[in-house]
């Protein structure tokens, strides 16, 4: 048998060919050729559209007068489809491959360096993705993309330009990031340097097969760019704090004024992501608008900006708005009902809200409007988009403190910045544990307390003791009765063998979450008087009997 020679390993991707060289990825596989030693086949992924059709190429090892025929099936399969049959040192299947893994197989005939059932073998995986839509964010902040199915990560690639971007087939890319995880279909452009960039993004699999380059998009990092200008928050009530918060990139300077109801400057801090007006709480009830400009390193005042919010001429605005009291529109008026357990509010004229902050707050003595509280940081409470109330979960809170609730609506979800301000405050005094205490009579001995409201039952424990339980620390309770009816204020104690008893009781909800339990009542069994009785007892000596108690 001829042996297969003069091979050709070089594997040379002519433009002709592969009409764009830097947008292709390749994958080389050397294998074995019966009888003729090691060989190259490579097949590689059409990337210059998004078609994700395969090309193959193959070494012209059998010289001139040789056809090629090229065959694909799926692993596994013994069913073979010719792709391609010629003189031809590459083939393109014409057809989609939907993911999955393929053998390919190469012969030759009409020369004499091909054999019969002489091939060349090859097992590819092919990952059809589509490629990714790429935009820039309305804020200019940030990329972001379409996920295609099943990408396991993404290779994001830019290219930076002295000016604006040119793109063609010789653009020299650069890798951003090759492993962006499939779970982030953005990224971050705020600590890129003053230039001109493109970006491209690609969906790949595991394996590090990839599916066809997105759109490119330009981006211009060297002219001012609003990013914030908003009032924070836009819809106060009197008395509560709001502030101008803007963000220009690029910007050298920046000028804020209220046009209206008066003629006013306002005070600036700072330049750049956390700039803002002096924070202020004594806005009368109006609608306030601030109008602004910025300029570069040079003074001149920039007429356009890219982003948002809306400009108004060569200005910037924005506007504020005080309420005397609670609008229900933006900011709600609440109360508490059902014994102080629910923040309450009518949300038939609540707008713009997509979730609600509540934070609660404590006073040394009764809160009251006149009093100082200390808040605590608002929690987060997800609800639907027009809730009208919130269950507050007062077995987490401590008994016999005095507390304070209020609730801020905001139109966006994950953020507080753009909320609006904070409702009315209402108070409530939440009652101290239960008092037990232990009635002992001549028959019986009775666990009493007080009746609690808005409970399902009670739960009754008791620990036994060596000594007088208060010396102990460390007791070991057990359960008396756990379920024991609300309306119930007391349980008569069965007969108990120990000397030595302690005993408390909590209220808990129909869900077992409980109250804290009660301060704890002792009891020394042999401190209990006995019933009083008389013995007779006869003497000879007196001859009558003595009476003795």
């Amino acid at each position: 048998m001829l042996k297969l020679f003069c091979l050709l390993f070089a594997l040379l991707f002519m433009p002709s060919i592969f009409a764009n060289q830097a947008m292709l990825a390749t994958s080389v596989y050397y294998l074995s050729s019966p009888g003729s030693g090691p060989t190259t086949i490579n097949a590689l992924l059409n990337q210059t559209d998004d078609t994700g059709k395969l090309q193959v190429r193959w070494a012209d090892y059998a010289g001139e007068g040789a056809v090629y025929k090229l065959e694909i099936s799926l692993a596994g399969s013994s069913s073979w489809q010719t792709i391609y049959q010629g003189e031809n040192l590459y083939a393109r299947q014409e057809q989609v491959l939907p993911s999955n893994s393929y053998n390919l197989r190469l012969s030759c005939s009409g020369s004499a360096l091909c054999l019969p059932d002489d091939y060349i073998a090859l097992t590819i995986g092919v990952v059809s993705y589509e490629a990714p839509a790429l935009a820039i964010s309305e804020s200019a902040d940030s990329l972001y993309w379409s996920v295609p199915a099943e990408a396991e990560h993404f290779e994001l690639e830019v290219l930076t330009c002295e000016s604006a971007c040119s793109i063609d087939e010789l653009s020299p890319w650069q890798s951003l990031e090759n492993a962006v995880s499939s779970s982030v279909n953005t990224y971050p452009l705020n600590t890129l340097s003053t230039q001109h960039y493109a970006f491209r993004v690609k969906a790949c699999s595991q394996l590090n097969q990839c599916g066809a380059w997105s759109n490119a998009v330009a981006y211009d990092n060297t002219k001012p760019r609003l990013i914030t200008y908003e009032w924070r928050p836009s819809v106060i009530v009197q008395g509560q704090e709001a502030a101008l918060y803007f963000n220009v990139k690029n910007a050298e300077y920046c000028n804020i004024w209220l046009i209206e109801p008066i003629d006013e400057n306002l005070e600036v801090t700072g330049l750049g992501s956390n700039a803002h007006s002096s924070i202020r709480s004594d806005y009368l009830p109006g609608k306030y608008t601030a109008n602004g400009y910025c300029s570069d390193s040079n003074f001149n005042k920039v007429p356009d900006f890219e982003g948002l919010p809306e400009t108004y001429g060569n200005y910037l605005r924005s506007s504020l708005t005080v309420l005397s009291e609670p609008d229900g529109i933006h900011i709600p008026n609440i109360m508490l009902n059902n014994n102080g357990t629910e923040v309450h509010w009518d949300n038939s004229k609540i707008q713009n809200t997509q979730i609600y902050y509540i934070q609660y707050g404590t006073c040394e003595n009764e809160c009251s409007d006149s009093t100082s509280v200390s808040w605590n940081p608002a929690t987060s409470a997800h609800m639907a988009a027009h809730p009208s109330s919130l269950l507050l979960d007062w077995y987490k809170f401590n008994k016999g403190y005095h507390y304070a609730f209020k609730i801020k609506g905001c139109p966006e979800t994950g953020s507080q910045d753009n909320c609006y301000g904070w409702s009315n405050k209402v108070y409530f005094t939440i009652p101290n544990p239960i008092e037990i205490y232990l009635d002992i009579s001549e028959s019986k001995q009775v666990l009493r307390w007080e009746k609690t409201s808005a409970e399902h039952h009670y739960e009754l424990e008791l620990a036994s003791c060596q000594q007088d339980c208060s010396q102990e620390k460390n007791l070991n309770w057990q359960s008396l009765n756990n379920q024991l009816d609300y309306n119930r204020t007391s349980y008569e104690l069965p007969d108990l063998a120990e000397a030595y008893y302690a005993f408390r009781v909590r209220a808990c909800n129909s869900v077992s979450e409980c109250d804290t339990w009660s301060a704890l009542v002792h009891w020394n069994k042999s401190d209990q008087e006995p019933t009083p009785e008389t013995n007779s007892i006869k003497t000879e000596l007196l001859g009558a009997p003595i009476s003795r108690s």
